[in-house]
């Protein structure tokens, strides 16, 4: 025969349990699940803006990024080399 002590103890158990399957059914819900999905995607988004602007954030320079561009594509050696042959 259980005592007081351990009915309060299995009963708090089988409540638990019980929560835990209410909870379980409640997020196999798509409808959460989706909503879970989206959150994720915009923090993950979030982060990777941040982490951008930390990085790049800072550079600053008189020239727009299309004249660096075109500095970068014009600084390029695009001819073709001598190699000495030995």
């Amino acid at each position: 025969m259980n005592t007081i002590k351990e009915e309060t103890q299995i009963k708090s158990i089988s409540e638990t349990k019980l929560e835990l399957i209410e909870w379980i059914l409640t997020v196999n819900n798509l409808d959460v699940i989706q909503i879970i999905l989206e959150k994720k995607r915009e923090a993950e988004k979030a982060a990777y803006n941040k982490l951008f602007w930390e990085v790049a954030g800072s550079w600053q320079s008189e020239e727009t990024g299309t004249e660096l561009a075109n500095q970068l594509y014009e600084d390029r050696n695009d001819y073709s080399r001598e190699i000495d042959e030995l």
